[in-house]
């Protein structure tokens, strides 16, 4: 608008230039006494047109000069608007960069609690492993005791006779395998030399076993599974009675 303005300027002040130079602008054909008489000249339609345009290019010059500051007021209000909104603008990026930095301390705190976790999984995750480990220990330990026990001796015959002849003949069988545990016991008050001079024998099957001592533990040989009389012998017939017992191994 402005632009315009100034360009209509420009033309109407030109062309009233021209007009102003292109002849005389008063009139010169009226009556001396009126002249004479008048304060003003007379000015003919080419003067009239001349100060018609002065005026209307006095009056675009005024209307220019009014946009002009009118311009130049609303620049000052834009630059101010645009101060006020840079100013909110880095308010807000303030507020932004205070937030980004809350943010990034919740980070690394969050970083560090990951840090730690992940160690103490670690330290959960070795401790797991050695408690499995302890744990596995245990149940082979369990295991080999369930084991032993299994093999524990049963009891298969618990009893007592007297050795009141040369050769007794006891009223049980045992087998390959099992075990003969006895003892010889006397009112009379028998040492191991006196079963060492009685010459007591057990028999087992073919096995042969000299006693020499009070107490004792015999395994029955043979074929596998067989079964074999008990026989003692006592030929000097002390007086004695034998306590035995039979027990049975699990393989």
């Amino acid at each position: 608008m402005a632009i315009v303005l100034k360009i209509c300027l420009l033309f109407v002040g030109g062309g009233a230039t021209l007009v102003a130079l292109s002849g005389d602008a008063i009139d010169k054909t009226g009556e001396k006494d009126e002249q004479l008489n008048s304060k003003m000249p007379k000015f003919n339609t080419r003067g009239k047109l001349s100060i018609a345009l002065l005026f209307l290019a006095l009056i675009l010059g005024v209307l220019d000069a009014y946009l002009a500051d009118a311009s130049e007021q609303e620049k000052i209000d834009r630059l101010i608007a645009n101060g006020e909104s840079l100013k909110d603008t880095t308010k807000r990026l303030g507020l932004i960069k205070n937030d980004m930095e809350s943010v990034s301390d919740s980070q690394s705190k969050t970083l560090k609690s990951l840090d730690r976790n992940e160690k103490q999984l670690v330290r959960t995750r070795n401790e797991l492993e050695q408690n499995l480990d302890t744990t596995n220990d245990v149940l082979i330990r369990s295991q080999s005791i369930e084991r032993n026990l299994m093999r524990l001796p049963r009891v298969l015959v618990n009893a007592e006779a007297q050795l009141d002849k040369s050769v007794i003949e006891l009223p049980n069988t045992i087998k390959s395998g099992n075990i003969f545990r006895f003892s010889i016991v006397s009112p009379d008050g028998l040492s191991s030399m006196d079963l060492k001079d009685g010459l007591i024998k057990i028999r087992l099957g073919r096995q042969v076993h000299r006693v020499t001592e009070l107490t004792g533990e015999i395994i029955a040989g043979g074929v596998n599974g067989e079964r074999n009389k008990i026989l003692v012998e006592n030929p000097s017939q002390l007086n004695a009675s034998i306590s035995y017992t039979i027990y049975d191994i699990e393989p």
